[in-house]
């Protein structure tokens, strides 16, 4: 098949964001620091003149004016530019992130500054609690417990240290108030958590269209499971912390999380952020993204060579890890040679590509992208359409 497109940008890279840095705080902070860094590299290669005699004639040549900064590209990219079915702009993305990022400082910071209070007063109180060990072993613990205090300041301090960062680097962004930012703390028990439970049980029991027959049954499951459940229960005790945040936040981020489930964010050659499938690091880096005449989006292509290649590679590593191919061709005793069959016949078919040379280039579709700063046709006007072959 035949189509009219024009490349834009090439990614080379590994993903710089993936679905599981939006569950910790130590993952956040690393994307806020990851922003910083872009940051200062952007700069350099502005400040640096031998940097503007790179080679990036594969890349379309477009004005910097139209696109949004790292911040916002990354806000945008993060929720492919809606949420809630809501078209959004780079500012208000940006504010969300803000206030996103903000919120998880904050949240380090109560959860160290309760540990630290704790440590302290262990520390302090230690010739009550241990005065039956010697002055040696008290003084060693009370060691302990001063490196504990020391690290807690420092995680305290780090998290500071990039927001600050971050107003520096972008700052013509809206920045919440400290003030705004605020973490509820929650306080259970075992035993609250089971009666809970039990309450809710009881109620389904005497439901109706509830016969006793299954009432029985719960009974006895939850006699055979409680002691389960309470031990459940006891990791989970004690005390839950809980951001707050505004409802376009918490969207932001449910949006984003969903997302980043099947994609990733890479950062192109020339310094973009796109949002793109996850299966696009196995081409790295024969990656394109090319605008498709009436498509409403940016596609990534890979070269039908550089898609032969990763298959190849894939295969081999499934035929040579031995505990992958045992939970895959279990029980299943062809399915060793119908690997090694596809195996062989990938390999054929990239011989017999590469011997046609690049008059035969065809290409391999991967999926749609979000490239922050061409959604909206900023880049139709400077590019140039030609007619491609897409396998």
């Amino acid at each position: 098949m035949t189509i009219s497109a024009a490349k834009v940008d090439v990614i080379k890279t590994a993903p710089i964001v993936t679905g599981s840095m939006l569950l910790t705080d130590q993952d956040v902070m690393r994307i806020a620091q990851l922003l910083v860094d872009m940051h200062k590299e952007s700069q350099a290669i502005n400040t640096d003149p031998a940097s503007q005699s790179m080679d990036r004639t594969q890349v379309t040549n477009t004005a910097d004016t139209a696109r949004p900064c790292l911040f916002q590209a990354m806000a945008l990219a993060l929720v492919s530019g809606h949420v809630v079915g809501k078209h959004i702009t780079g500012e208000t993305a940006a504010w969300w992130l803000c206030e996103f990022f903000m919120s998880n400082v904050g949240l380090i910071r109560y959860k160290s500054n309760h540990q630290y209070g704790k440590v302290r007063k262990a520390r302090v109180e230690i010739d009550v609690t241990a005065a039956n060990q010697t002055p040696e072993q008290r003084a060693e613990a009370a060691a302990k417990y001063l490196e504990r205090e020391s690290e807690l300041e420092k995680t305290i301090n780090a998290a500071e240290d990039i927001i600050d960062e971050l107003k520096l680097a972008y700052p013509h962004l809206l920045w919440p108030e400290w003030a705004a930012i605020n973490t509820r703390k929650e306080e259970y028990d075992v035993e609250e958590r089971l009666r809970a439970t039990a309450e809710q049980q009881a109620l389904l029991d005497h439901a109706d269209g509830v016969g006793w027959m299954r009432r029985g049954a719960h009974k006895l499951r939850d006699m055979a499971f409680r002691p389960m459940r309470r031990r459940r229960y006891a990791l989970d005790a004690g005390i839950k912390w809980r951001r707050i945040v505004s409802d376009g936040c918490r969207a932001f981020e449910e949006r984003a999380t969903a997302l980043l489930e099947s994609r990733s964010i890479f950062r192109t050659d020339s310094g973009r952020i796109v949002l793109a499938p996850k299966s696009v690091s196995r081409f790295v880096p024969e990656v394109s993204i090319m605008l498709v005449d009436d498509a409403s989006t940016p596609f990534i292509f890979v070269s039908e060579q550089g898609h032969l290649r990763a298959e190849v590679v894939r295969l081999k590593r499934m035929e040579m890890d031995n505990v992958e191919c045992c939970k895959i061709h279990a029980g299943n005793p062809f399915s060793r040679l119908q690997l090694l069959a596809k195996l062989a016949g990938t390999e054929r078919r990239l011989e017999a590509v590469e011997a046609m040379g690049d008059s035969r280039d065809r290409w391999i579709i991967v999926g749609d992208a979000y490239l922050a700063g061409a959604m909206e046709g900023e880049l139709a006007d400077q590019t140039s359409f030609g007619r491609m072959v897409v396998a």
